[in-house]
């Protein structure tokens, strides 16, 4: 097991800090476009095959394709509402898996926050996050799968 404060590849150079800093840009692009109510663009994030898992669903949402659709149902719902949510990712810890760096895991927490208009903003929920990112061919970062708990709710069996 790794030293949880000796990482096998800490970040010390120029290329660890452009490898953190470039997956920060896309977690950033990528939450903004699930806030935005972007679907397409959010669900671009994911590899065809991507695999988005959470305890809050009674199944993994696979393909690119599917899970667009259910995030574009799930904003189509919570739009209606007037809700306004915000995904703020923290803790952000990244590991890759090979000497390139083209397959890299990363842990991180994110606090979803829900405002209604005139109302104060609250937390919604809180998860931890973990994901394996791969580098695509256009040598952006593509999830291939994510797994989210909601800390709120029992782990799904």
């Amino acid at each position: 097991m790794t030293d949880l404060f000796n990482p096998v590849a800490p970040l010390g150079s120029s290329t660890d800090a452009q490898l953190y800093t470039s997956i920060q840009h896309f977690y950033a692009r990528h939450m903004q476009a699930v806030d935005d109510g972007d679907a397409r663009t959010w669900a671009l994030g994911f590899t065809e095959d991507g695999v988005f898992d959470s305890n809050v669903l009674p199944a993994p949402v696979s393909g690119r394709e599917t899970i667009e659709s259910a995030t574009r149902a799930a904003e189509e719902a919570r739009s209606s509402t007037g809700v306004t949510r915000r995904h703020v990712m923290t803790m952000l810890a990244v590991e890759p898996e090979d000497e390139a760096a083209t397959v890299v895991r990363t842990r991180s927490y994110v606090a979803v926050f829900s405002t209604l208009p005139g109302q104060p903003t609250g937390i919604y929920c809180m998860t931890s996050c973990q994901d394996v990112l791969v580098r695509g061919t256009d040598g952006g970062w593509r999830i291939r799968s994510r797994h989210v708990l909601r800390d709120d709710l029992p782990p799904r069996d």
